[in-house]
């Protein structure tokens, strides 16, 4: 109840939930039902069935936050975009520190630096709608589920795997791994029957197509430093199946059947850029002479058909 109370005030959104209970003894949270409200107090922001946490903090006393599990259980998160700001733009403003703030603050040098540990992260069945009112869009990821054995604020590894589904078709699964210390870094996407539909409003963008057909395949791997972000080497299989772009007027402008790029190595700092193979099967177009150009340049937008030189 006080926390319902008070969620404006700390957190600056109504925050509703069914039940709290705590365990003293072992550390233990566990919340149930809780819901964040939108600016309005009315639409759902976050809403989720259970958030379970657990903690030492006996080690609290030695500067120590050792939290051994956090469970989070069917979130469902709304993600709207307007212009350059989005629904939750109002949440970071509120914990905003104004500059002349932040030049007070004092931190003392000699002070000893708390250790973090975050053990057995688990999402399971989660979903994200993302809408961007600019592109008249929406991206609804579900089956959402993320599992992370632990993240270390220490210098050890950090061993991560989020995977989810695409709504309107195609999978992804990532694994990563990362170590603070030397901020080295491992990341393997493997992305499955990407459905291209899904950028359909943004390759609108650029030129005029009434649809997008296809899928997109990706297995890859990228290792690197985010101390140096151009010196990142990628490796993989890249491969779209089944394109066919058709026009506003509904006729196919191209199609294909299979494109197939292998990538032994790609590192830009290092000018490397190794493909191994490209296979292409099953292209087929029509190259169409107009008076005033042709069928591909008609179909590109003023801005950018006016960079482009009419052939004739």
């Amino acid at each position: 109840v006080n926390i319902e109370k008070n969620s404006k005030i700390w957190t600056s959104r109504q925050i509703v939930m069914d039940d709290l209970s705590v365990n003293l003894y072992t550390g233990s949270v566990c919340a149930e039902g809780i819901v964040m409200k939108e600016d309005d107090d009315t639409t759902d922001f976050v809403r989720f069935d259970t958030l379970s946490v657990s903690i030492n903090y006996l080690k609290l006393i030695g500067k120590e936050v050792d939290v051994r599990h956090i469970t989070l259980a069917k979130p469902k998160v709304l993600l709207v975009q307007k212009d350059s700001t989005f629904n939750f733009s109002s949440i970071i403003n509120f914990y905003s520190t104004p500059d002349e703030e932040k030049e007070d603050e004092e931190v003392e040098e000699n002070s000893t630096p708390w250790k973090i540990g975050l053990y057995n992260i688990r999402l399971s069945n989660g979903e994200l709608l993302f809408q961007d009112e600019a592109h008249q869009s929406s991206w609804n990821l579900k089956d959402l589920n993320l599992a992370i054995p632990g993240i270390y604020f220490s210098g050890q590894s950090t061993d991560a795997g989020l995977s989810f589904n695409f709504a309107e078709g195609g999978e992804i699964a990532t694994q990563a791994k990362y170590n603070m210390e030397s901020s080295r870094y491992d990341i393997s996407v493997k992305l499955t029957n990407f459905a291209l539909k899904n950028i359909l409003p943004y390759a609108k963008d650029f030129v005029k197509i009434s649809d997008l057909k296809g899928n997109l395949n990706i297995d890859a791997n990228a290792c690197g430093s985010t101390k140096q972000p151009t010196d990142i080497d990628i490796k993989g299989i890249v491969s779209l199946k089944n394109i066919d772009a058709i026009d506003e007027q509904n006729s196919s402008i191209a199609n294909l059947s299979n494109l197939t790029i292998t990538i032994d190595s790609i590192n830009p700092q290092k000018g490397i850029c190794d493909i191994a193979s490209i296979s292409l099967d099953g292209l087929s177009s029509a190259f169409v002479m107009t008076n005033s150009g042709n069928n591909f340049s008609s179909i590109l937008k003023s801005n950018l058909a006016q960079n482009l030189i009419p052939l004739k």
